[in-house]
């Protein structure tokens, strides 16, 4: 989804108020380019447009640089990029099932800095 140079460093799984998976929020980085990539992929309501996003943010001086994909889709959300050459980033993701159960998650502090 990202790019064939593109590979997952990390992920975090979405789930219902009963644990079960919902989806799951990736981040993948490509060193060529120096970019970070996001995506949330459904593992529920898989085919049936429900709220998904994916949210990425690098550090920038002076701030932070922040870019998401949020909508109702079918399979996923993103991918969304943020260039961050030695810097780090902010990733996360949200999901709603055809029944209306949700998650949310979003990483605590900046990670991967690369």
């Amino acid at each position: 989804m990202c790019g064939g140079a593109f590979h997952v460093i990390d992920h975090h799984d979405l789930r219902g108020p009963k644990g079960g998976l919902l989806g799951t929020t990736y981040l993948l980085w490509d060193g060529g380019s120096k970019r970070n990539c996001a995506v949330t992929i459904k593992r529920r309501a898989v085919g049936v447009p429900t709220f998904v996003e994916a949210s990425l943010a690098a550090q920038k001086p002076g701030g932070l640089y922040k870019a998401d994909n949020s909508l109702d889709y079918q399979y996923y959300a993103g991918p969304v990029y943020a260039k961050a050459p030695r810097t780090c980033v902010i990733f996360g993701g949200r999901m709603n099932d055809a029944q209306g159960n949700g998650d949310s998650w979003i990483t605590p502090w900046p990670t991967h800095c690369k």
